[in-house]
């Protein structure tokens, strides 16, 4: 049986960014991924850079448009509105013997 290319949306939500960080590690890890795309609605990223990039290869940024992702969708809109924040990831497993180039 040929092995598939795997991904999954994930999706974390906190009061605090080191948390938001930890909970989307936590399921990233489950998955065992290749690779990452993160995306935050988080002023300060630096937390989920670290904890995506402890995982393997990752790439993401902060957005201010909004977040769809593990289920759910985020309005973009004034953070100081809101009480928390979140991030988003696709976590890509490629199939065993397979390679990936970033471009």
């Amino acid at each position: 049986m040929a092995s598939r290319l795997r991904l999954a949306s994930l999706r974390s939500c906190a009061k605090d960014i080191q948390e938001v960080a930890r909970l989307l590690a936590e399921q990233a890890a489950a998955f065992r991924p290749s690779a990452l795309l993160w995306l935050t609605d988080a002023p300060h990223a630096e937390p989920i850079a670290a904890a995506m990039s402890a995982l393997g290869p990752s790439v993401g940024g902060v957005t201010r448009a909004g977040l769809i992702g593990g289920g759910r969708e985020c309005s973009g809109g004034v953070r100081a509105e809101r009480s928390s924040c979140s991030a988003v990831a696709l976590a890509i497993a490629l199939p065993d013997g397979a390679s990936a180039t970033a471009f």
